[in-house]
């Protein structure tokens, strides 16, 4: 039996939402880039897997935000990390964007606050 080729085709409808191409062949064999796709500015990562912990807590989330009738998106952040990685269906970007825009953030330098865990020994008490 030959193996899937379905990674492909999730790669290429991800390239296709964000207006670019998939990357042809595999990563850096194509002498492009590593991104799954030739966006000039995003590095995409699209993966295929049988089952995600991220993906399993998504439709956790997904369950508790359709009783709400709100827009499911989950923030995962590691202990000591100042990284908040963002989950949420493609389809919602849109509406999770206008949010964004909504509030008044245009600028990633105004997302700064979210990441500051205070100040510690090695900051001498000034914003991380």
């Amino acid at each position: 039996m030959q193996p899937s080729k379905h990674w492909k085709n999730i790669e290429a409808k991800v390239a296709k939402f964000f207006g670019t191409r998939r990357t042809p062949l595999s990563g850096g064999n194509s002498g492009h880039t590593r991104s799954d796709t030739l966006h000039p500015r995003l590095f995409i990562e699209a993966k295929h897997r049988k089952n995600s912990a991220a993906v399993n807590l998504y439709e956790q989330t997904v369950v508790l935000a359709k009783k709400e009738e709100k827009v499911p998106f989950l923030v995962l952040h590691k202990k000591k990390s100042r990284v908040y990685v963002v989950v949420c269906a493609m389809k919602d970007l849109i509406a999770i964007s206008r949010e964004i825009v909504d509030r008044g953030i245009t600028d990633e330098t105004q997302l700064e606050s979210v990441s500051k865990t205070g100040p510690t020994k090695r900051s001498r008490g000034r914003p991380i």
